[in-house]
């Protein structure tokens, strides 16, 4: 890795100008881990009781070097072309706001090749600001974040600074919302399997300091190999290494009906946020559609409301009691009354399962 000297920002060991700041680098790499183990201690991190982020190998890749323009099946444009070549665009995977996720080959359009391009517009306002720091955030999540929770990156950067593109390497699978739309509810055995994988998955995340805010099964992804879930689109997360809050309090950017009641209210968030919106992928995954009570509509009920003792019901037959009551804990309002942790979640789940 380059640990560029202007702005701190960690970069890839064949970029020869830094992403965050643009300063050419002008010796050699940087030792990441030596970099790390200098680096002070995060909030929290202090506190011996705290948890620690596991210590991961680094992952060596290539990105690609600009080059003439190929012919693609998804038109881009021509800058955007060239900077992804040999990289083709085939079809779009999802649309999130202005962002768009496309799936790409290489020159051999094999599966092994396959990658994940993801396209920011970048607004020529202030918010355009914000958008950069969300991307340079997104970055370096992906530069240095748990894999194989965490897409491998492969290469990124900025077009004439009108667009910001990220190209992260594919993993064989689907996302789990069209799963969900192909098979409406899954074996139960299934579903188990599936939340107990993904509670693990947001509990490596936060143990990393990473919190994604936006957990839905639009970025849910069941991979075909193990670890079976994975996360994907982090442009929305929050990171210990780089705290600078860039969403004012009571800002909603992610998916409203996975948004936790907090969110929706002026006061800080944390890990909880994953842990309520967790929840609601469960609930969906059996009920075949969100709750029914937003959490938006609780956070502005008044204290003492006998509404605020809403549960949620499965209208389906076939749910285990104990799973019934633990997506009721994990979508309460009060942060403080949900599971402590997604691991805490992944134990009730694997005793569901009977510790398989």
């Amino acid at each position: 890795m380059r640990i560029c000297p202007h702005c701190g920002f960690e970069n890839h060991d064949r970029w020869e100008r830094c992403l965050g700041c643009g300063a050419p680098f002008a010796s050699g790499l940087v030792d990441l881990q030596d970099v790390r183990r200098r680096r002070p201690k995060g909030p929290g991190r202090s506190d011996p009781g705290a948890r620690v982020a596991p210590v991961l190998p680094d992952t060596v890749v290539v990105p690609v070097s600009p080059a003439p323009a190929a012919v693609e099946a998804v038109p881009l444009g021509p800058e955007l072309s060239v900077a992804i070549h040999p990289f083709r665009a085939r079809r779009i995977l999802a649309r999130w706001g202005e962002s768009r996720f496309y799936l790409a080959t290489g020159e051999a359009e094999t599966e092994a090749e396959a990658a994940w391009l993801k396209v920011i517009p970048l607004p020529e306002t202030t918010d355009g600001v914000v958008v950069r720091e969300r991307f340079l955030r997104e970055v370096q999540i992906h530069t240095a974040g748990p894999r194989p929770y965490v897409p491998e990156i492969l290469d990124a950067g900025f077009v004439e600074e009108r667009q910001a593109f990220l190209l992260l390497r594919a993993s064989r699978g689907r996302q789990l919302a069209a799963r969900l739309a192909d098979e409406r509810r899954p074996r139960w055995s299934d579903i188990l399997r599936l939340a107990h994988a993904a509670a693990e998955a947001l509990e490596f995340l936060h143990r990393f300091g990473i919190v994604h805010r936006n957990v839905t099964p639009e970025t849910l992804f069941v991979a075909s190999v193990r670890p079976q879930v994975r996360f994907w689109d982090f442009g929305l997360a929050s990171w210990r290494q780089r705290p600078r809050r860039l969403t004012p309090p009571g800002t909603i950017l992610g998916l409203p009906s996975h948004a936790a009641p907090e969110c929706w209210r002026p006061t800080p968030t944390d890990h909880r946020v994953d842990i309520y919106a967790l929840g609601c992928v469960l609930y969906e995954m059996v009920a075949g559609r969100p709750p029914g009570a937003t959490a938006r509509e609780l956070a502005e009920l008044p204290a003492g409301d006998p509404r605020l003792r809403w549960t949620p019901f499965f209208p389906v037959r076939g749910v285990a009691p104990a799973f019934g009551e633990l997506v009721r804990r994990m979508l309460r309002r009060d942060p403080s009354n949900r599971p402590a942790s997604c691991d805490a979640v992944a134990a009730e789940l694997k005793g569901m399962l009977g510790g398989r």
